[in-house]
């Protein structure tokens, strides 16, 4: 490698000490576990969380129930408010318009 391509990467700075980072600290070594702890620290407590994300439960089921209840799941009233034109009522009962509380 040429001196001066050589030079020239070793002027990039990897980070700005400056800048607000989030490093090991002065410990040497780094877990993993730690960095998700320092990284969440910070982030509103979800009250259904464990509810959902269980680690005995299918994981299906968990992003079935995380979709709901952060309304992703793709149903007549998700589309009508994205402008995709479909029939509202409900495919299983006729009776309803197909929304997430008509599910529940």
């Amino acid at each position: 490698m040429p001196l001066a391509v050589f030079n020239a990467i070793i002027a990039i700075p990897i980070y700005d000490c400056l800048a607000t980072c989030l490093t090991w600290g002065n410990s040497g070594e780094g877990l993993f576990g730690q960095f998700v702890r320092k990284f969440y620290e910070d982030f509103p407590q979800c009250s259904w969380y464990n509810m959902i994300w269980h680690k005995h439960y299918v994981m299906k089921f968990s992003i079935f129930s995380w979709l709901m209840l952060v309304g992703g799941l793709k149903t007549t009233d998700a589309f009508l408010k994205r402008k995709i034109h479909v029939d509202p009522t409900c495919y299983l009962c006729h009776a309803a318009n197909e929304s997430i509380p008509h599910f529940f």
